[in-house]
């Protein structure tokens, strides 16, 4: 076997043509598979002598998956997940013996769609009758180029009848395509406003179409910032308190999405005490009650 020389100690049993000897069953174990060429030699009372070899496959437990490094990295287990754009996926299927069939799903938000050989991806064969058998498959990236969530599944039936999949092997596909930076909607507040209030409250509302990974606001000098978890607990919801000042206040927003897309906004706006209100008035700055006031909400 690929493990070296095995020696083993089998049954022996007089038959009327001569004896009959058998091998004792191997451990049941993934170790165990592999393919074992079977050496016999026998020699008569005359001296006459023979020898023969038998090559074999023991199969047992069908195939196992390889994910190249690059794939590894996006959509295996503890990978990135993220990216903002569709992929080149290449796997590996090893197997002690030919495959009779495979096939290709991805799952798209939920939706599957079986990949077409030569047209989705290719497949490249490697091995022969006295060596394991390789499949490497190449799924091109223009499979992946929708936004939204991705599972690939890649399935077979090997000679020995036993049905593989990645999934059930624990070499799981999946990850995510955003390309879109997050959307940010102030209320509340518009830029170039002016508010005659002690302080002003502002609502920001930031989502994304997959996931949010942080928020940073600065308001003047002040700064607030969001990691992922707030931002679920919040769903995106963030309510701001500026404190008025009796003078120009500007809030700076910057976004980044899982994906790394990032957005970057603000609103600048006059937010000032009642007391200043009342100083304009008497210096004639501004209108006395009752005449509607210019540019003040």
């Amino acid at each position: 076997s690929k493990k070296g020389k095995l020696e083993v100690v089998p049954e022996k049993a007089k038959i009327p043509e001569g004896v009959m000897i058998k091998i004792p069953n191997y451990t049941r174990t993934q170790e165990n598979d592999d393919l074992y060429c079977l050496s016999a030699g026998v020699r008569d009372l005359a001296g006459n002598q023979a020898e023969v070899e038998l090559w074999y496959s023991l199969n047992r437990f069908g195939s196992v998956y390889t994910l190249d490094p690059d794939t590894k990295q996006l959509a295996g287990y503890g990978g990135d997940y993220y990216t903002t754009k569709g992929k080149q996926l290449v796997v590996t299927e090893t197997n002690v013996d030919d495959l009779i069939f495979h096939e290709i799903v991805c799952n798209w938000n939920g939706n599957l769609r079986t990949l077409v050989k030569d047209k989705d991806y290719t497949v490249t064969e490697s091995g022969n009758s006295y060596s394991w058998k390789q499949y490497r498959y190449v799924i091109h990236a223009d499979n992946f180029e929708k936004e939204g969530h991705y599972i690939v599944t890649l399935c077979s039936k090997d000679r020995a009848n036993n049905l593989s999949d990645n999934q059930s092997k624990k070499k799981t596909i999946s990850f995510a395509v955003d390309a879109s930076a997050p959307d940010v909607v102030f209320s509340g507040i518009e830029q170039g406003g002016r508010y005659r209030m002690n302080e002003k409250e502002i609502f920001i509302d930031i989502q994304d179409n997959l996931a949010l990974k942080e928020v940073e606001i600065l308001l003047d000098d002040q700064k607030m910032t969001y990691d992922k978890k707030m931002l679920q607990d919040l769903e995106g919801k963030i309510l701001v308190t500026a404190k008025g000042k009796n003078d120009w206040q500007s809030i700076q927003l910057t976004a980044k999405d899982m994906a790394g897309n990032l957005i970057c906004c603000g609103v600048a706006s006059w937010i000032g005490f009642q007391s200043f209100i009342n100083i304009c008035v008497a210096t004639g700055l501004m209108p006395n009650t009752g005449v509607p006031l210019p540019f003040v909400s």
